[in-house]
């Protein structure tokens, strides 16, 4: 099952990213988490590892904190070498502020993630970002291990990276 988290502190930017997600089949809310703030970022990833993180780069530290136009490329290379944080599969930033994108697309660029500018009166964001959404999808389905919950029905001689053959007991 896909899993995906998404930080941002804008409810309604939140509500236009959920809406965006939610039409790609088989993903329902049930598979995105939210927070509003680093804090609550840092709080899930620490519990979970997901395949898609995707990252408002002008957000607070904490809820009603100042937003600062690093903390979104401060925060990724927090992910990148922290210990205790489970460093998603694929990232996504995204930003409505020029100098926001402009800091952060260094930081992005070295992991081979992307950063999108968000508009409000464009739609122009949304088909970036199921892009990305399909081509992550198809390198999750390479890097990923199987769920806990799948056999594999392989052959011996089958390569261990190999996802062919593995079946989820659970659909």
């Amino acid at each position: 099952m896909i899993s995906i988290l998404v930080v941002d502190d804008n409810h309604d930017k939140l509500a236009r990213i959920v809406s965006v997600l939610t039409r790609i089949p088989g993903i329902s809310s049930h598979h995105i988490d939210s927070c509003e703030d680093l804090v609550g970022a840092r709080d899930c990833l620490v519990k979970r590892r997901y395949d898609l993180l995707i990252l408002d780069l002008r957000v607070p530290n904490r809820a009603g904190d100042h937003a600062d136009d690093c903390a979104g490329g401060d925060f990724l290379r927090e992910i990148t070498v922290s210990r205790t944080l489970l460093k998603p599969f694929h990232v996504i930033g995204l930003t409505a502020y020029e100098e926001a994108l402009q800091k952060a697309d260094p930081v992005f660029l070295e992991e081979l993630w992307r950063v999108i500018r968000f508009d409000a009166a464009s739609i122009d964001w949304e088909s970036r970002v199921l892009g990305c959404f399909k081509a992550g999808a198809a390198r999750l389905l390479i890097r990923r291990p199987p769920c806990r919950h799948c056999y594999s029905n392989r052959t011996p001689n089958a390569g261990a990276r190999s996802r062919v053959g593995f079946t989820c007991k659970l659909g």
